[in-house]
C-alpha cells in the first residue's frame, strides 16, 4: 500500500526524495571503528515490545493509523518461492485463500530465539534471512539456519511438523546417495522442534558465494543426479502432493470473468483428470518443484533445496519443472533442450513423449495459476503473469492435441 507522504504524521515522513534509490550502510563505521551493537536484536525487540506494553499510549484513533494487510493464501507459498532462496514453502490440505498472517517477524524471531536457547543453544541474535511463506533465520553465532513454518488462518501446525520432518528425512537421504543439497544441521538435533505454535527444523548455513550459471552439461548432471536420488527414497511421500495446491488457485481465479482463465480452466480439468487416473504404482518419488532456482550457490558448488513439496508424481515431474520457463517464458532454451535430450535422449518413443506432455502440461498449470493468482492479489508482477497465461494456452493446446513431437519441434 502506497500512501502520499502529505497524509502521513510528521514524525514519519521521510523528508527527503523517496523516488529515487536510497541506501544506508553502516558497513564503514563497523569496520572502521569497530562498532556493534550493545544488546543483540532479538533481546532489543523483547525489551521494545514490553516496554510498549507496559506504557500505553492511552485512546488511539485507530480508523486513521490502522492499515490492513491481506495476506495471500497459504497455497501461494508455492508461488513466493520464486522470490526467496533459501526458502521452505509449500501449502497444506484445508488452506484458505486470504488467512492472516498470525504474528508479525519480529514476534517469531523472539520465540525463535527463545525456542534455540531451550535445546542448549547459546544463540546471541537472530539474523532474518527471508520472510516469504516461512521464516528463515541464521541463529547467530553458529553456522545454523532455522527454518520455521509461517500458520496463516487456521492452518494445522501438525501438518507442517510432518512436512518439516519429511524434508529433513529426504535432504539426509539424498546426501548419503552423494546428491549435492542444502542438509540438516550436525551441530544440534535438526527437528522439527517447536516454537509458540508452529516448528522448526535446522539447516547447515551455506556461506553465499557467487557462481556462473550451470552449464547444460552441468545442470544436467544436477538433475540426473538429484532424479536417481530420489528414486531410492525408502520413505512415504504423499500422492500428487505438488499438483495439490492448483485447485485452490483456480477456485479463486475463476471467481474473475476471463475468458482464458475459462480456458485455463478446461484444460486444468482435463489433466486433474488424467492425472489421477495414474495408478499409484506407476508415480515416481519427486523433488517436486525442481527449477533451476531452487539451486543455490555454495562454496562446494550448486545444492539442490527446498524439499517441502516432495511427493510421488508422474514421470518427468522435475524435468517438466526444470525447463517449464523456456516454454512460458523462452528462457533458458539452450539448457532446456539439453535436459530434455539428456533425460529422454534423441529419439524418444511415443509413450515417453507423452509421459513427458502430461508432465509439463501439468506443470504449466501449476506455474501459471500462482503467479497469476499471486500478482491477482498484488504481489507478483501481473504483466508477467498475464505472458505465462498467453504463452502457456499456446503450449497447452499443443499438449493436449495428442502431438507426438516436442513442442518446439
Amino acid at each position: 500500500m502506497t500512501i502520499p507522504e502529505a497524509r502521513l504524521p510528521e514524525a514519519l515522513r521521510a523528508g527527503f526524495d523517496t523516488s529515487q534509490d536510497l541506501v544506508v550502510s553502516t558497513q564503514r563505521i563497523r569496520s572502521e571503528l569497530g562498532h556493534q551493537e550493545t544488546v543483540p536484536r532479538a533481546e532489543a525487540i523483547r525489551r521494545t515490545i514490553e516496554w510498549e506494553r507496559a506504557n500505553s499510549p492511552g485512546e488511539i484513533e485507530l480508523a486513521e493509523l490502522t492499515i490492513h494487510w491481506k495476506m495471500p493464501s497459504c497455497a501461494v507459498r508455492s508461488a513466493l518461492k520464486a522470490y526467496w532462496v533459501p526458502t521452505c514453502i509449500s501449502s497444506s490440505p484445508g488452506s484458505c485463500w486470504g488467512g492472516e498472517l498470525l504474528k508479525s517477524t519480529d514476534q517469531r524471531a523472539v520465540e525463535l530465539l527463545r525456542a534455540a536457547r531451550k535445546l542448549g543453544m547459546e544463540v546471541e541474535d537472530i539474523q532474518v534471512l527471508a520472510d516469504a511463506g516461512n521464516l528463515i533465520a541464521r541463529l547467530l553465532p553458529y553456522p545454523i539456519v532455522a527454518r520455521v513454518s509461517t500458520l496463516f488462518g487456521d492452518e494445522d501446525p501438525v501438518y507442517w511438523r510432518n512436512v518439516l520432518a519429511r524434508e529433513v528425512k529426504v535432504s539426509l537421504h539424498l546426501k548419503q546417495q552423494g546428491v549435492p543439497v542444502v542438509v540438516p544441521t550436525n551441530e544440534a538435533n535438526p527437528g522439527p522442534h517447536p516454537v509458540g505454535d508452529t516448528w522448526f527444523s535446522l539447516w547447515e548455513y551455506v556461506p553465499p558465494v557467487h557462481l556462473s550459471d550451470p552449464s547444460p552439461h552441468e545442470a544436467l548432471h544436477l538433475l540426473r543426479g538429484l532424479e536417481a536420488g530420489m528414486l531410492t527414497y525408502p520413505g512415504a511421500l504423499p500422492l500428487l502432493g505438488a499438483w495439490a495446491p492448483v485447485s485452490e488457485f483456480m477456485a479463486q481465479l475463476l471467481k474473475t470473468d476471463d475468458k482464458d482463465i475459462r480456458s485455463l480452466a478446461e484444460f486444468w480439468r482435463t489433466v486433474d483428470r488424467q492425472l489421477s487416473g495414474i495408478p499409484g504404482e506407476q508415480l515416481t518419488a519427486a523433488h517436486g518443484d525442481a527449477h533451476l532456482g531452487n539451486l543455490i550457490p555454495g562454496p562446494s558448488g550448486w545444492l539442490w533445496t527446498d524439499f517441502e513439496d516432495s511427493s510421488l508424481m508422474p514421470k518427468f515431474w522435475d524435468l517438466a519443472a526444470a525447463v517449464g520457463r523456456t516454454f512460458l517464458l523462452g528462457e533458458a532454451r539452450g539448457t532446456s533442450e539439453s535436459l530434455i535430450r539428456g533425460v529422454l535422449g534423441e529419439q524418444p518413443d511415443g509413450e515417453q513423449l507423452r509421459a513427458f506432455s502430461l508432465a509439463l502440461a501439468a506443470r504449466a498449470i501449476l506455474s501459471i495459476s500462482s503467479n497469476l493468482a499471486l500478482a491477482l492479489h498484488g504481489h507478483s508482477d501481473l504483466v508477467l503473469a498475464r505472458r505465462r497465461l498467453d504463452n502457456g494456452l499456446k503450449l497447452l493446446e499443443q499438449l493436449c492435441s495428442g502431438q507426438t513431437s516436442l513442442p518446439w519441434h
